[in-house]
């Protein structure tokens, strides 16, 4: 790509696309002819698309799954080392993370992506449930020299993520455990840089009495609480009061009866196509935001019992 900039403008080792670059318009439209050239959008908010190239890599990126992505030549950066990148590969939108990147010159920036292939789920210190995409490797071990001075490859139970560095994934500590394969994994290693965070991490125990395997999500608590929350007569609908974009979270309603909980079944609503209901589960409900950042929404519990209505307003937010 470089080159046919060069070859047009007669550039030599140009500092910067603007002050550097004659650039004119038919350059410019050049991008959008090339093959590979579709439009993205970053960290689930698909209101804010970008013009980009996706490439294939060379024989070693091929190997390892990899494409290449070249940015549009904005005045500004645009694409980063950890972004989610969301477009249509063959007939499916599908999420591929930005792994390297050079950012040298604007009118070639240009990095490498690898595309993921599963969810990790979790619940943080809030109970709040947590669900980034990721990419699942499997890691493998040498052993001692063989035959020609060869090593044999043994496969073992490791497995390797590559997954955005953010907030959330900041606070991943040694021991963290996670369900994924139907089997239970717990870190062993972590790796945080230039805005993605490599796990290395060993086969757990499953703990059937937490864990649940069905939905990926390990240390889960089951049981409704029987301590007195609040002295007093009332339902309460329990959970965060912002929820980023792309982001799951549970959301709970009890019956206080002289400050025990109790679990009535109950139905619910959103006010708006912002909040998207995954799942509903007696006195719980999994919403998901979807598009749109700094927009109030209601959820609303009936008690199915007394057709008393409780409301929350929660307002979308950005993972940043």
């Amino acid at each position: 790509m470089y080159n046919s900039y060069k070859r047009k403008t007669g550039a030599t080792q140009p500092q910067n696309y603007y002050s550097k670059c004659n650039v004119t318009s038919d350059i410019i439209s050049d991008f959008f002819m090339q093959p590979g050239y579709t439009e993205i959008y970053k960290n689930n908010l698909p209101s804010t698309p970008y013009d980009v190239i996706i490439m294939d890599g060379d024989k070693e990126d091929k190997s390892f799954g990899y494409k290449g992505i070249l940015s549009y030549p904005y005045d500004t950066q645009k694409i980063f080392i950890g972004d989610y990148a969301y477009f249509t590969y063959g007939e499916t939108l599908s999420t591929w993370l930005i792994m390297s990147l050079d950012n040298q010159f604007l009118f070639e920036t240009n990095g490498r992506i690898l595309k993921c292939n599963h969810s990790l789920k979790w619940y943080d210190e809030t109970e709040t449930l947590i669900t980034y995409p990721c990419v699942i490797d499997i890691i493998k071990k040498t052993g001692n020299p063989t035959i020609d001075g060869k090593q044999m490859v043994m496969g073992n139970a490791d497995r390797y993520i590559s997954i955005q560095s953010n907030p959330d994934t900041l606070k991943f500590v040694r021991d963290k455990r996670f369900i994924f394969e139907n089997r239970a994994w717990k870190i062993t290693d972590i790796d945080t840089k230039n805005g993605t965070a490599q796990l290395s991490l060993s086969e757990d125990s499953i703990n059937v009495a937490i864990d649940d395997l069905d939905n990926e999500i390990a240390g889960i608590t089951m049981n409704i609480p029987t301590t007195v929350v609040i002295p007093s007569t009332s339902e309460i609908l329990q959970g965060g009061d912002t929820l980023p974009v792309g982001q799951t979270r549970v959301y709970e309603i009890y019956k206080y009866v002289s400050g025990v909980a109790l679990s009535n079944t109950y139905t619910f609503i959103v006010s708006n196509s912002n909040l998207v209901i995954e799942s509903v589960t007696g006195n719980s409900v999994t919403v998901k935001a979807t598009s749109t950042v700094n927009v109030s929404c209601v959820i609303s519990a009936t008690n199915i019992v007394s057709s008393n209505v409780i409301s929350k307003t929660i307002t979308t937010s950005s993972l940043w």
